[in-house]
C-alpha cells in the first residue's frame, strides 16, 4: 500500500522525466542513456522499498543516492549536502559554528588536525596539532570527502561525538569523547609585532564571509597608527570563499588579473581582476611579507601566488598544499 508521499514521489519523477524530455529535445537531442539511468534508479529504489528487511525512509534513500553520485566523481573536495547540512555549512562560513573546534586538512591520505581553536571543547579534551583523526563515532573517515567529515564532527549544542585520534608519537589510537558547543570563531588576529618599527601583523585563519572586511579594518587601524611594514600570516589556513581571496588581493594591487578558472565547459571559465578603487597597500611604500606552510591551501594559495606574481609580497615559509581547484555551490531541491 503506497502512502501519499510515495504517490507524490512517483508523480514528481514523471513530471521531471517529461521536463527532461522537452529540455533535451530542444537543447542537444535526446540522450537515451539518461533515461535508462533514471529507470535503474527508480527500479533500485522500488526494490529496496518493497523487499528490504527493514523499512528505509524515502528521504534517506534519496539523499544517499545523490551523495553517492557526487562521491563517484572521486573529488574529495566535492559533496552533496542535505538541507540541514547545508545550513550548518553556511553558518560555519558566517562564523556561527557549532562543533568541537578543530581545523582539519588532508595530508598523505590522512585527516590531520591543523589546530584546535583556543578554549574550544577539542582543546580542552586534549586534541593537539598534527593529531590524525581516524574515525568519527566509530565510522572510518579515510575515504570521505572534506565537507562530509566536517559535517560529521559538527552537530547540535550539547550532543556528544567520539573522535578516534592518534598523536604523531603514539603507537596506538585513542577515543576522545567531546561535547559539542558553540565555537567562538575569531578568524583574524591583528596587531604590531614590532612596535618600534611599526611592523603590522594579521593572521587569517580562514576565508570566511567577512574575511576581507575584517582584514581591511585591521589594516586601516594599523595605518592610522603609522604602519610601515605588514605581515600577512596564512599558515594553516585551508581556504574558503574565492570571493574573499580576490577581494584581499585587490587590497594590495591596483590592476591586473588576480586569478582565472578554467573548467570543461565555457560557463566554468571566469576571470577576476583588480581595480584601483579600494586599494589599501598598493605600490611598494609598505613592504609586505606573506607567511605560508604545507597546510596553506586553496584561497591561501591564490592570495600568496597572486602577490608573488605581481612582486607585491615576499612569500616566506614552506611549499603550500597544492590544491589548484575551485568549488562552486548549487542549490537543489529542498535547500
Amino acid at each position: 500500500m503506497y502512502t501519499k508521499k510515495d504517490i507524490a514521489f512517483w508523480v514528481g519523477v514523471a513530471v521531471i522525466t517529461v521536463a527532461l524530455s522537452f529540455s533535451m529535445a530542444f537543447s542537444r537531442g535526446v540522450d537515451e542513456g539518461v533515461y535508462g539511468d533514471a529507470e535503474d534508479y527508480a527500479r533500485v529504489w522500488y526494490l529496496i522499498r518493497e523487499n528490504f528487511v527493514d523499512e528505509v525512509p524515502r528521504e534517506k534513500l534519496h539523499d544517499g543516492a545523490l551523495k553517492g553520485m557526487v562521491e563517484a566523481t572521486g573529488d574529495r573536495h566535492a559533496s552533496y549536502m542535505t538541507a540541514d547540512e547545508a545550513l550548518m555549512w553556511r553558518n560555519a562560513l558566517a562564523g556561527e559554528l557549532v562543533g568541537v573546534g578543530v581545523s582539519i586538512s588532508f595530508r598523505d591520505g590522512q585527516v590531520i588536525v591543523l589546530r584546535p581553536i583556543p578554549d574550544s571543547p577539542a582543546e580542552k579534551a586534549g586534541i593537539k596539532p598534527f593529531d590524525v583523526i581516524e574515525k568519527v563515532d566509530g565510522e572510518d573517515i579515510a575515504d570521505m570527502s572534506w565537507p562530509d567529515i566536517q559535517l560529521m564532527i559538527q552537530g547540535e549544542i550539547g550532543t556528544k561525538v567520539i573522535l578516534t585520534v592518534r598523536s604523531k608519537d603514539a603507537e596506538a589510537s585513542r577515543d576522545v569523547e567531546i561535547v559539542r558547543a558553540k565555537i567562538k570563531t575569531d578568524y583574524i588576529t591583528r596587531g604590531f609585532v614590532d612596535e618600534a618599527n611599526k611592523i603590522g601583523y594579521a593572521r587569517l585563519q580562514e576565508f570566511s564571509e567577512n574575511a576581507a572586511t575584517d582584514l581591511r579594518e585591521a589594516i586601516e587601524e594599523m595605518q592610522k597608527d603609522g604602519m610601515r611594514g605588514f605581515v600577512l600570516d596564512l599558515r594553516g589556513n585551508p581556504g574558503g570563499l574565492l570571493s574573499q581571496a580576490t577581494e584581499i588581493v585587490d587590497m594590495f594591487i591596483e590592476e591586473g588579473l588576480i586569478v582565472s578558472t578554467r573548467g570543461r565547459t565555457p560557463a566554468s571559465r571566469s576571470e577576476f581582476n583588480a581595480k584601483k578603487d579600494g586599494t589599501l597597500l598598493g605600490g611598494e611604500s609598505v613592504p609586505v611579507v606573506v607567511l605560508v606552510n604545507g597546510d596553506s591551501a586553496s584561497a591561501s594559495e591564490i592570495v600568496a601566488g597572486a602577490l608573488q606574481d605581481y612582486k607585491r609580497a615576499l612569500i616566506v615559509g614552506e611549499k603550500t598544499y597544492g590544491k589548484c581547484s575551485v568549488q562552486q555551490t548549487w542549490l537543489v531541491g529542498d535547500g
